[in-house]
């Protein structure tokens, strides 16, 4: 049996317009952030397959986001939980160091 898999980040938060770190720390979606799980589930709505399972991490923007756009029951897994910044947490996103982007490291390392 072919399986498919859906993976979706949360809507825009208040920590995300802000442009702060959000790793463990838990900022609630903004009124675009809905907009957009609401979007998303009108985007799942129209897939040409049923999605019959459902896993959020332990955050509420996460599980707010999933509420949004499906019914069905789901599973809060602390193994999805976010990155932890540490004292970076809630700090603006300028001190956070930028990440590797792969194809650019592959291309000059042969």
């Amino acid at each position: 049996m072919k399986k498919k898999l859906v993976l979706m980040r949360h809507g825009q938060t208040v920590f995300n317009q802000r442009k702060r770190i959000q790793g463990w720390v838990d900022s609630p979606l903004t009124p675009l952030g809905i907009e957009q799980a609401k979007f998303s589930a009108a985007y799942i709505n129209g897939l040409d397959f049923t999605i019959d399972h459902a896993f959020s991490s332990t955050s509420e923007r996460a599980c707010d986001t999933l509420e949004l756009v499906t019914n069905l029951p789901y599973e809060r897994k602390k193994g999805l939980k976010e990155w932890n910044f540490g004292i970076l947490d809630g700090e603006p996103e300028y001190l956070n160091p930028p990440l590797v982007q792969y194809d650019s490291f592959f291309k000059a390392n042969g």
